[in-house]
């Protein structure tokens, strides 16, 4: 009967402690961003349904400094830091390819945010920051795969697409795009 008894008590124990939230140790703590790149950028722009130009793009953070993922075991997140963007894009126009422009964009942010694991993909949600003095709140579910993870690296990925639209004397100009950004971390 005590075996019967303790074996109850181990079980609803391991099912309360797994089913409390999706927090995972490993992930808890501060992550030091090492490096943030996106390869792969493309957005095609249309001008009341027929495309008139592509932009290529490649940006990576350069000077990065105090950038930090706090994961907390209440899977709450804060992000903070500053970094200069560089970001280099090709532009092509009705054929007529542009040279590549680079530029370089200096950030500081902070966020906050709910996290949580599902598999190996690492969930944001009810994000809300500030970067350069501008506040955006995003309640849309943000994914990023978790492509490695030691108990001293992350390297996150995901995929991203772009769809804006503005209305400018009777014409509509759309943009679609997609972007991978890849993410590396190390734990402090």
């Amino acid at each position: 009967m005590k075996t019967i008894h303790l074996f109850s008590l181990c079980l609803c124990a391991i099912l309360f402690f797994s089913c409390n939230g999706n927090s995972d140790p490993a992930i808890v703590g501060t992550w030091n961003v090492l490096e943030v790149t996106c390869d792969d950028g493309l957005v095609i722009s249309e001008l009341d349904g027929m495309e008139f130009a592509t932009t290529e793009f490649t940006y990576f953070w350069d000077d990065i400094e105090g950038c930090t993922f706090v994961f907390n075991a209440d899977n709450t997140n804060v992000n903070s830091g500053s970094y200069t963007q560089v970001m280099t894009t090709t532009v092509t126009t009705y054929g007529m390819v542009f040279s590549p422009q680079t530029t370089e964009i200096p950030i500081t942010y902070t966020s906050t945010s709910n996290w949580e694991l599902d598999g190996d993909v690492l969930i944001f949600s009810n994000v809300t920051g500030t970067s350069n003095g501008t506040t955006q709140q995003n309640n849309e579910e943000v994914e990023y795969d978790i492509i490695s993870m030691t108990d001293e690296s992350m390297e996150l990925s995901t995929f991203v697409e772009i769809e804006t639209s503005m209305e400018t004397g009777g014409q509509t100009t759309l943009d679609l795009g997609t972007q991978t950004i890849s993410i590396l971390l190390e734990k402090q």
